[in-house]
């Protein structure tokens, strides 16, 4: 209980339970768990401002450990617990892992690890920190021809970290196959997001084998105004800050959305805010989602398709070649879909539409000769004259109908519609309006 010093290092497989949680290594340099470690179990261990690290081991599970850094430099570079170098089949769970101040560095960090648990824990952090919970290719040497950081599961982890801070994120990932799912975070800066660079060094692995693929994130919850930045299949996940779709994004909440270049298919979420294209977005369909903002497409944007939407905002769409068609729209702006460039080739038709004072084709703010506008309701009743000729002197009986959309609209049973002539109101014979 309370042991000090510079190191321990564990090289053959060990059971420890310590129950009461006396078992605590305090002020280490660091704590190594090697690949003849591999096989052990470890419950209840207490470390304090020591780095604990999992080097190209196997089989270790560790249930109910505590680790903490308190304002000391732990970790530089690795993070304060690190399980690293071609580590496999590493579980940790029911833990609690603390840091403050520590110049920077993460938390909990996995780095040339596949398949791993980290389930069921609780990773806080406070003052100048990295990321909490992440997984890497930044300073460990992978070699060329492998597949690394995959198949790992981060599930069912609660996620706390003070102010927002750029070097640090809830969840950071980097492989392929990882699944990210029913994590709680608790932040105001981003709460999951893709590794930034490929991390590697150039002389060990190239970037062109740098690979995030296939990783899924589901069922999270993310509090404080953080939000999801990427992933390969995301769903079911609520946030209340903004979601980034990199892919396949459905069954989501957010206070805000955007379309990266990368995402290809948006449906069936729920955006409390606007829904931002980013520039140069090529072939993405935003698909029965509601929206209670606008939709942002920029002029370097296209082939988006937009279908079965409930919007309660404007489509701004500088950009051409999109369709947007079955979608609901209503607004209190003067357009339900405008421009402030000049787009061609788009597509608007067989929406419903509804703005400030205009319906259907009329809300479309746009030009008419190099856009395909049709179809759009609601539809305005109009009165088209049957009768064109008129003969100076001579009677002539005038017969009218009441089109909605293409068809004469028989609804209307009951009200007066006078005629009018070069501005002048027809009358009969005897002086009186002609209705």
């Amino acid at each position: 209980s309370g042991v000090t010093g510079v190191s321990f290092t564990f090289n053959k497989p060990i059971n420890i339970i310590t129950t009461t949680h006396d078992g605590k290594i305090n002020n280490y340099t660091v704590v190594n768990f090697t690949k003849e470690s591999s096989g052990s179990n470890v419950t209840g261990l207490y470390t304090y401002n020591t780095q604990f690290y999992v080097w190209n081991a196997n089989h270790i599970v560790f249930n109910n450990i505590s680790n903490v850094v308190e304002d000391k430099q732990v970790g530089w570079g690795v993070g304060q617990t690190s399980i690293r170098e071609n580590s496999s089949y590493i579980t940790v769970k029911n833990s609690y892992f603390y840091t403050k101040n520590n110049g920077g560095s993460s938390t909990l960090v996995l780095a040339w690890a596949d398949n791993c648990i980290i389930e069921n824990n609780t990773i806080e952090g406070d003052g100048m920190i990295g990321n909490m919970l992440y997984i890497t290719t930044y300073n460990v040497e992978i070699p060329t021809g492998i597949t690394f950081n995959s198949h790992n599961k981060l599930i069912n982890n609660t996620i706390r970290a003070g102010e927002s801070a750029a070097i640090c994120i809830g969840i950071v990932y980097c492989g392929m196959d990882n699944l990210i799912d029913g994590n709680t975070i608790t932040y105001s800066g981003t709460g999951i997001a893709e590794q930034w660079g490929s991390g590697v060094d150039g002389l060990i692995q190239d970037e062109s084998a740098f690979n995030n693929s296939d990783n899924i994130i589901c069922n999270n919850k993310l509090y404080g105004g953080c939000g999801i930045h990427s992933g390969d299949i995301v769903y079911n996940n609520y946030m209340e800050g903004q979601l980034v779709s990199t892919g396949l994004t459905y069954n989501n909440t957010a206070s805000k959305a955007k379309i990266s270049i990368k995402s290809n298919e948006f449906k069936n979420n729920t955006i409390y805010g606007n829904l931002d294209i980013s520039d140069k977005v090529n072939s993405s369909k935003i698909t029965d989602n509601l929206i209670l903002g606008d939709i942002n497409i920029p002029a370097t944007a296209s082939n988006i398709t937009i279908t079965g939407n409930n919007i309660t905002g404007t489509i701004n769409i500088n950009g051409s070649n999109n369709i947007i068609t079955n979608n609901s729209i209503t607004t209190t702006k003067n357009y339900t879909i405008t421009s402030k460039k000049s787009p061609t080739n788009n597509t608007i038709k067989d929406n419903y539409l509804i703005a400030n004072t205009l319906t259907g084709d009329k809300s479309v703010n746009l030009d008419k000769k190099t856009n395909t506008i049709e179809n759009n309701m609601p539809y305005e009743n109009i009165l088209i004259v049957d009768t064109t000729e008129f003969t100076a002197g001579q009677p002539t009986t005038i017969t009218s109908s009441i089109y909605y959309g293409s068809e004469i609209n028989t609804t209307i049973s009951k009200g007066k519609v006078t005629f009018k002539v070069n501005g002048k109101t027809l009358k009969d014979a005897n002086g009186k309006v002609i209705y």
